[in-house]
């Protein structure tokens, strides 16, 4: 159940995906095995389609899911994580630097705390960008020309920023 309340937009994949692999492994040999499903949220949808093993429904649900939110594959995603030690001062610049892409059309979630708010002593807050899949380097000429690359390879302050184009994780 934890691993749909995430804050990514593949948290239910990742559910069904392990839902159905396991499932999947039940009953190979001539003996039929049984899954039992233990869980909280009986009426998830991820939850459903993996149990009863409904690859086709899923599809349907997750790909219009993703369109309707503007996700991958149907348009790009950029992650923006600021790493500071003082979290007053991480937010500041974060917000910052959220409001200079915002103001050149961009779609922005946050900036907001991440996920995993401290690691190793620095705090963590991230923007999301949405990036339509028609002019996919907008943004990262929007960054060359506007704010320079220089942005990403030096410190702000204390404060380390890093640029990720399409990530795997968003914690």
């Amino acid at each position: 159940d934890i691993g749909l309340f995430l804050p990514d937009f593949r948290s239910g994949e990742k559910i069904f995906q392990l839902i159905y692999q396991v499932a999947g492994r039940s009953g190979r040999r001539k003996k039929q095995g049984k899954v039992f499903i233990q869980t909280y949220n009986p009426d998830d949808i991820y939850i459903k389609t993996a149990s009863n093993l409904d690859l086709e429904k899923f599809y349907k649900i997750a790909l219009h899911q993703r369109n309707e939110l503007w996700y991958p594959p149907f348009n790009r995603i950029c992650k923006i994580l600021f790493q500071g030690n003082n979290k007053l001062e991480t937010q500041k610049f974060s917000e910052k630097i959220g409001k200079k892409i915002k103001d050149n059309n961009f779609i922005v979630l946050g900036p907001s705390i991440a996920p995993i708010e401290k690691i190793k002593g620095l705090w963590r807050f991230h923007l999301l960008i949405k990036i339509s899949h028609e002019k996919p380097f907008k943004f990262q000429n929007f960054i060359k020309n506007k704010m320079g690359f220089d942005i990403l390879q030096k410190k702000h302050n204390g404060i380390k920023i890093s640029l990720d184009i399409d990530p795997i994780n968003l914690l």
